[in-house]
């Protein structure tokens, strides 16, 4: 199969979805956010655990919960540079995993008194 040049058509006998058709933009289509890994496997797994309409309200929390993540986890670890130099974004990751551990520590217990 002869080659794409820049600026050419695609091949028509391209595949939907191959290199071929999308040329030089297809290295940017791995540049992906890691994190929306994370996203797609958390949603699966309340896909497996919800249904109907309780599905939908785990859904809409998840999704507000991990974007509120995403706002304050990146400013939390800048603070945490700043006041401790060499070490900050250790200590700040490790307080959020302290603060999540209480959370689900505390929610366990209150869960567990019904």
């Amino acid at each position: 199969m002869p080659e794409q040049r820049r600026g050419e058509a695609p091949p028509e006998n391209a595949e939907v979805g191959s290199a071929q058709q999308f040329g030089d933009v297809h290295p940017l289509l791995n540049l992906r956010d890691p994190g929306s890994a994370l996203s797609s496997v958390g949603l699966a797994h309340l896909g497996s655990r919800y249904s109907g309409p309780d599905l939908a309200s785990a859904n809409a929390a998840f999704v507000m919960l991990y974007s509120l993540g995403m706002l304050g986890g990146p400013p939390i670890a800048g603070l945490g540079m700043d006041l401790i130099s060499p070490n900050g974004f250790f200590f700040s990751i490790a307080g959020l995993l302290v603060v999540y551990l209480g959370l689900v520590c505390g929610h366990r217990q209150h869960r567990s008194a019904w």
